[in-house]
């Protein structure tokens, strides 16, 4: 019986730790994101995505391509229809990347966010996504 009690703790550690990076931080970021996204306004959507962030706010200022680019697979694949998280990956308590599959009319995008806790806020440091289906299924998350 010992030995069981052990194990149980043993176990629960890890879930202690992730239960750290909180969902609704980062969720709601990306849920955003994506809902203005599928409303076709993909400024709006990068303004919004860089709000409370400076990392990303410096990126978006320095990189005006990437408004094109996301208009491009847009206009190439159709609107976003709809989205769901197929993973979210943690490292410690102070990263985590969401990955989710977006669907077009014509194709399924992969998204993934990086967020980071630099000090006790969470902040969105990097994202992008890409249309390399052949490659996702020998890809961990």
């Amino acid at each position: 019986m010992r030995t069981l009690v052990m194990a149980v703790l043993l176990i629960a550690a890890p879930v202690a730790a992730h239960a750290q990076v909180p969902d609704a931080a980062t969720g709601e970021t990306t849920e955003r994101f994506l809902r203005t996204l599928k409303d076709g306004k993909v400024d709006e959507a990068l303004k919004g995505i860089a709000d409370g962030s400076s990392l990303l706010a410096a990126r978006l200022a320095t990189d005006p391509t990437l408004a094109s680019q996301i208009n491009v697979a847009i206009k190439a694949y159709g609107p976003v229809l709809d989205w769901e998280r197929i993973g979210t990956d943690t490292v410690g308590t102070a990263v985590r990347r969401d990955t989710y599959l977006v669907r077009h009319n014509n194709m399924v995008t992969r998204w993934r966010f990086v967020f980071v806790r630099a000090q006790k806020d969470w902040a969105i440091a990097w994202f992008g996504f890409d249309d390399q289906v052949q490659n996702w299924l020998n890809e961990p998350g």
